[in-house]
């Protein structure tokens, strides 16, 4: 196996050739939605970044084959090259073996948000387990077995990049390695799957253990993710929407009349700190550059730029407890300015602005939890 080095991280480009040029032909007519190498080895196509080795698309396309069965000599040929490069490409760092991402991802507009590359995933670790299992039953090779108990280790390690420990001693898998946890449901779910999966194949007691720590962070973190709404009780994705500074509502404004242009007004409304209300209120919508330069806004504000400006800054739906809220998004770098302009034709005569001034900070509100 070769590799190109990128960043300080080997992306796993060649290895022995498991299809032909007529397998893979029809492997890629088979499924045109998938990425396919010339080694057969299924990747991702990523907006902004293209083509790219991307450990989840292999496993879901190696599982999903799997399961569904009456394999033909194409689709055994991909999943027989994809499963050798999911033993290449798992990579030690620390204590643990881990299958990296080789591309920054963001989540959100805050820089601590940010999944630098190489990153790992606990929802890429737990489906990999799965995968693992799969493909030793399929091929009877027992390296798919040897390459799963490597990339357990990712789950027990105490220098562990994936694992939150909660401070009652639960445990929670991140889905992406940020600065801040971003607590994604689904990604920790995977992940537990994953273990559960790993510790009955093998009847492995700590992964068991593991497990069980993982049960009771779920158990002590899930009624947050319950989000009351118009329609009913809906599940959350995250929780970083509950992180005090990154939660901010319209709680003023005023509005003047514009005598010298068409008939309209120009409205402002300040933002504050928010941090118990529903997180259906802070929903990302689009937004124009209204005013950036008005004597009324501080020096050390800037202003934020964004696609779009259709949307009503105080759209139907959204209210809650009798107030109506804004659409927002903010990159978190100090104090910022966000404006948008709706049209006559949602108001009658003239048009109007609403201006939004928010300070956002980035601090941890997870006091008492630590990686690993």
């Amino acid at each position: 196996m070769t590799g190109l080095i990128v960043a300080g991280y080997i992306v796993h480009t060649s290895r022995s050739r498991q299809c032909s040029a007529t397998q893979l032909q029809e492997a890629r007519s088979e499924y045109p939605d998938a990425v396919i190498d010339d080694d057969g080895v299924v990747m991702a196509r990523l907006d902004g970044i293209g083509d790219v080795y991307h450990p989840q698309a292999a496993m879901l396309f190696v599982t999903d084959a799997l399961k569904k069965g009456d394999i033909d000599p194409a689709t055994d040929c991909v999943i027989r090259s994809t499963g050798q490069w999911l033993i290449s490409s798992l990579e030690q760092h620390g204590d643990a073996w881990y299958w990296f991402y080789p591309f920054d991802w963001p989540y959100g507009n805050n820089d601590e948000l940010l999944s630098r590359a190489p990153w790992p995933s606990g929802l890429a670790q737990g489906n990999g387990l799965i995968a693992l299992g799969m493909l030793a039953d399929y091929t009877g090779d027992p390296a798919y077995d040897e390459t799963a108990h490597r990339a357990f280790t990712a789950f027990t390690a105490d220098d562990s990049r994936i694992r939150t420990t909660l401070p009652d001693g639960g445990l929670f898998f991140q889905e992406y390695e940020t600065a801040i946890p971003t607590f994604v449901l689904n990604g920790n779910l995977d992940a537990l799957i994953g273990v559960a999966g790993y510790a009955k194949r093998y009847d492995d007691q700590k992964a068991w253990a593991i497990f069980r720590r993982g049960i009771d962070g779920l158990r002590e973190l899930l009624p947050r993710f319950s989000v009351t709404t118009p329609q009913g009780e809906v599940s959350a994705y995250d929780l970083i929407r509950l992180h005090p500074d990154l939660r901010l509502r319209a709680s003023g404004g005023s509005a003047t009349v514009d005598l010298s242009g068409p008939q309209g007004f120009t409205a402002s409304a300040t933002i504050e700190p928010s941090p118990g209300d529903s997180p259906e209120l802070i929903t990302n919508g689009g937004f124009e550059q209204l005013d950036a330069s008005g004597s009324d806004r501080p020096e050390d504000w800037k202003a934020i730029i964004t696609a779009g400006g259709d949307n009503f800054a105080f759209p139907d739906g959204h209210a809650y407890e009798g107030r109506r809220f804004a659409q927002i998004t903010t990159s978190g770098e100090g104090w910022e300015v966000l404006g948008q302009t709706v049209g006559s034709e949602q108001v009658g005569k003239g048009s109007y602005g609403i201006s939004f001034y928010a300070r956002e900070t980035a601090e941890d509100p997870w006091k008492g939890h630590r990686r690993g």
